[in-house]
């Protein structure tokens, strides 16, 4: 499988438990949480889904086929410029890992693409403390 495919079925994997729009084919919206999805053809589970005309639904279960469009609802965050930023309070000790979305700082200290911040001590602190301000923007 080439890089690109499986940079866009990553992609696709990382909508899980996040509150998408999804658009038909038919000219449909629907909003909800990603339950579960298959990046192949695009079928996805959501749940306490929102349609456009204002009905709501506990689940749903959309064939791939009349998946026009996902849309996610979450602020997108570019994690290479948290990344760069970690870099300027920790020189040499940050790795950003674009296909797994996440930034390792010193070996100790994880970030996740969700915010998320792995680790314990003082530089895991930093990092809460630089992240936190971050995804405030």
């Amino acid at each position: 499988m080439s890089l690109p495919i499986r940079r866009v079925q990553n992609e696709i994997i990382n909508l899980l438990d996040k509150e998408v729009e999804v658009y038909t084919t038919y000219g449909k919206k629907y909003s909800g949480k990603v339950q579960a999805i298959e990046p192949d053809k695009l079928s996805i589970v959501l749940s306490n889904v929102k349609d456009d005309a204002g009905n709501f639904f506990s689940l749903l279960v959309l064939n791939g086929v009349v998946v026009g469009e996902i849309k996610l609802v979450a602020p997108y965050h570019d994690l290479k410029e948290l990344a760069d930023k970690l870099e300027k309070y920790f020189p040499r000790l940050v790795n950003y890992d674009s296909v797994s979305k996440v930034i390792i700082v010193a070996d100790k200290v994880r970030v996740l693409a969700d915010g998320t911040v792995e680790g314990s001590g003082p530089i895991a602190d930093k990092v809460r403390a630089i992240c936190s301000e971050f995804f405030k923007k």
